[in-house]
């Protein structure tokens, strides 16, 4: 079924300005890998939204809203290197083809909510005492003598289980962002 963007959105911006709180985060990450300047990777972003907004008239959506933010992204990007001057550089750090295929694009960029379920799902997954020590250090902010004198062990092993807790995170959400 193939719907206009324009007939969803009509003119209401609340709607616009929920799907640009929604994206806007995880674009600007996507646009990173290219571009390596954060604030011509918001410009990036933002001329998206742009073309957006001024487009959704005559925008039919058949697939995903998702995806064709991402292709705008990365076409804007795209566009931006080629009008450098030194975008040479650049090339040898584009995604490959493989990689800048829309099918498998956005399954690489995550919302904030989406983060925050990985992250809860790994930190489940590690010893009690490893997430409490971690918890405990980088969440709630105690410093590890204290940590040590509320478990009952020492500031060494306090110390061991928040590193050991950390390198398992690293290496369960090390595809985040990359």
């Amino acid at each position: 079924m193939k719907i206009s963007l324009g007939y969803i959105l009509g003119e209401d911006e609340t709607s616009f300005k929920g799907l640009f709180n929604l994206y806007y985060p995880p674009l600007c990450v996507y646009a990173s890998r290219y571009i390596g300047d954060p604030s011509s990777c918001e410009d990036i972003v933002q001329e998206a939204f742009a073309q957006l907004w001024a487009k959704k008239d005559r925008i039919v959506i058949t697939g995903s809203l998702k995806n064709y933010l991402v292709s705008t992204v990365r076409n804007l990007c795209i566009d931006c290197l080629r009008k450098n001057s030194s975008h040479m550089r650049y090339v040898k750090t584009l995604p490959s083809a493989e990689e800048a295929r829309s099918d498998y694009v956005p399954d690489e960029i995550y919302s904030k909510a989406e983060i925050e379920k990985m992250l809860d799902k790994a930190l489940d997954s590690l010893p009690d005492s490893y997430r409490m020590v971690f918890e405990m250090n980088r969440i709630e902010g105690i410093s590890y003598d204290e940590i040590a004198r509320m478990m009952n062990i020492s500031v060494r092993t306090a110390k061991r289980y928040k590193e050991h807790a950390q390198k398992s995170l690293e290496n369960k959400l090390k595809d985040i962002g990359k």
